[in-house]
């Protein structure tokens, strides 16, 4: 008997790849159910999150305008952070800057080396900026002469991001993250991490510890080079690189999880320099960024941005970013401005990510009614901080 197999026709196959690409990245699995969450459940899921997480402030208003919510993010009027509906849940109260899709920072700051390794961990995409007076702020570096201390690297993003700030911190000689290593050679028992192939939250496979050796074996040497040369600082392609190491350890089953852009000083030619000749063999790591010279408006010669323009032409990096003030830095999609400070002290700035769905806007009503909606579910999430 043949089996009849209805014509495409007979399918509704506009919403195929929306579909697809939520059961994909999504969508949980219910082991009770033995099933995938539909749209409602796991919307439910993050939703049930913001009630739990905002319990101690809760009053009938905010549960009246989280409902109001729910249902128009059921619904598709507005949505809400695609990182919320991913790792919604204990995974996201654990990690919370997995609600924010991108971030931006300086690396003006011993601890900004052991953030950027745990914000790509947690998944999020990273902007920096190693312009030469942010990077002037970091502590001098020096040799390493006391006896040596042994670290154990724990089995988490915490650990990983840590073992960094062990490294620098052995190198750094003032204002340590972790002083009681400072001056000291550091071993790393790695042994406790679990192996390639391990299931790990969120349905992700375990790297295994090769990235994080390799990692912090890479940037070792790099910081042996700089301190056996005499020198007592770090060159902002320098900071650039090591966070790049750290960047390329970030993968979930053998694939690359990490974003981010380099923001740096417009003349700085080393940086203008780093993806020129041969850099994809002799340094890898750099092509996990995107890289943009910071250019305050009016300020910028003729000639310097002829220089910047030779290489774009001939390499097709850097880019240019131009802003009203060195302070200003963006995420990796270069989607938005950031300010990451206040009052002078500088941090990580997210983007906090609602979208309205034009599709259900046919009226005047119906679109103030989806901005409402999104204007909740973003004031929820910017309080995950």
């Amino acid at each position: 008997m043949l089996k009849v197999v209805p014509n495409n026709k007979d399918w509704d196959t506009r919403n195929i790849m929306s579909q697809t690409k939520f059961y994909e990245g999504y969508s949980r699995w219910d082991e009770q159910k033995a099933r995938y969450e539909t749209w409602e459940e796991s919307v439910t899921r993050v939703m049930s999150m913001h009630r739990d997480f905002y319990a101690d402030k809760m009053t009938e208003r905010l549960s009246l305008l989280i409902d109001e919510a729910e249902n128009l993010y059921k619904l598709k009027y507005a949505l809400g952070a695609q990182r919320a509906l991913q790792f919604g849940g204990d995974q996201l109260l654990k990690h919370m800057m997995r609600m924010y899709n991108c971030t931006s920072t300086y690396a003006d700051r011993p601890r900004f080396f052991s953030e950027l390794f745990y914000v790509l961990l947690c998944g999020a995409g990273a902007g920096f900026s190693v312009q030469n007076h942010h990077v002037d702020k970091l502590p001098k570096v020096a040799e390493r002469k006391k006896a040596a201390k042994g670290w154990v690297v724990e089995d988490s993003i915490e650990g990983w991001a840590d073992s960094l700030g062990v490294l620098m911190s052995s190198y750094f000689t003032d204002n340590q993250q972790f002083p009681e290593f400072a001056g000291r050679k550091v071993y790393f028992d790695i042994s406790g991490i679990r192996p390639k192939g391990a299931m790990i939250s969120g349905g992700f496979k375990a790297p295994g510890p090769e990235p994080l050796r390799r990692a912090l074996d890479k940037i070792e040497h790099l910081l042996q080079t700089v301190v056996l040369s005499g020198r007592d600082t770090l060159k902002p392609i320098e900071v650039y690189d090591i966070a790049m190491h750290a960047s390329d350890a970030v993968l979930a089953g053998g694939v690359r999880r990490s974003a981010t852009i380099c923001l740096f000083s417009k003349d700085d030619q080393e940086m203008l320099d780093a993806k020129t000749g041969n850099w994809f063999i002799d340094n890898p790591q750099r092509g996990r960024s995107n890289n943009s010279a910071v250019i305050v408006r009016d300020e910028c010669t003729e000639d310097e941005f002829k220089n910047i323009m030779k290489s774009i032409k001939e390499f097709g990096e850097p880019g240019f970013y131009f802003v009203e003030s060195k302070e200003h830095t963006t995420n990796p999609c270069v989607e938005i401005g950031m300010f990451p400070q206040i009052d002078g002290k500088t941090g990580w700035q997210g983007c906090n990510l609602t979208e309205i769905n034009g599709g259900k806007c046919t009226s005047k009503e119906e679109f103030f009614k989806a901005c409402r909606a999104g204007s909740i579910m973003g004031t929820l999430q910017a309080g995950y901080t």
